[in-house]
């Protein structure tokens, strides 16, 4: 009698926490498919994002080597430098020279 008692306690109480332990683990389901889905769109972003990055360094490197220097030179208004290519200290320091006297 005692055991029946305890039981039809209890067993209401059992079911109630069964319901809930069901409900969280329903809710962590969808949390964790959740997630998934959020790392599969982060991972599409971010891969869209690089491809779409090296897309357009590669078409700016394209256009980049199109043209000459000389072409550039025109192109941004720059006068040819009478050495070339200024490569060394001494070249620097000449042509850092020839600017300030002029």
């Amino acid at each position: 009698m005692f055991e029946e008692m305890i039981k039809k306690a209890v067993q209401p109480l059992l079911e109630d926490e069964y319901k809930r332990g069901y409900s969280a683990g329903v809710s962590a389901e969808k949390l964790v498919k959740e997630k998934e889905l959020a790392e599969r769109e982060y991972d599409l972003l971010r891969r869209g994002i690089e491809q779409g990055r090296a897309d357009v360094l590669k078409e700016m490197e394209t256009e980049i080597e199109e043209l000459s220097a000389k072409e550039f030179a025109e192109l941004a208004g720059i006068e040819e430098e009478p050495f070339g290519f200024v490569g060394t200290i001494d070249d620097l320091s000449l042509v850092l020279d020839e600017e300030v006297t002029a």
